[in-house]
């Protein structure tokens, strides 16, 4: 539902507590993926969406051997997507005010949300730019 995201900067500490919030957030991502799923059962269109952040994570996560210590694939995702928003509204496809929103919200869930939360080094731009030509979803274009 379009309203989604904001339901959940209202309402990530009663999702967290469990009950009814948490029930029904689950249910809204099932749905929300089905319909996604359903509209582009060959992943030609749409259903990229629900690679949000993937793309980045897979790079950051090879660029820390995935050491699940450093990071984890939900970590890994949740910063790929403040990435992806950052990137998208520098490129002017995107608003800033999305970013900035994604990566308070994240911050707010205590997820990490830059690369400087990673532990330890993390290879140049260069190289992390080889890990996202790897990533599967890139390479079939």
């Amino acid at each position: 539902r379009p309203g989604f995201f904001a339901w959940l900067e209202e309402n990530w500490q009663k999702v967290f507590a469990g009950g009814q919030e948490r029930t029904e957030a689950i249910a809204e991502a099932c749905r929300a993926k089905a319909d996604v799923v359903a509209r582009d059962e060959f992943e030609t269109g749409d259903r990229a969406l629900l690679n949000l952040g993937h793309t980045f994570g897979h790079a950051l996560e090879a660029a820390t051997n995935y050491d699940g210590v450093r990071l984890v694939h939900g970590e890994g995702v949740a910063i790929g997507m403040a990435l992806a928003h950052r990137f998208s509204a520098r490129l002017n496809l995107a608003s800033p005010d999305d970013a900035e929103r994604v990566e308070a919200h994240l911050r707010a869930v205590g997820l990490p949300w830059r690369m400087a939360d990673i532990p330890g080094e993390l290879p140049d731009a260069e190289a992390l730019l080889g890990f996202i030509t790897q990533d599967k979803k890139v390479s079939r274009g």
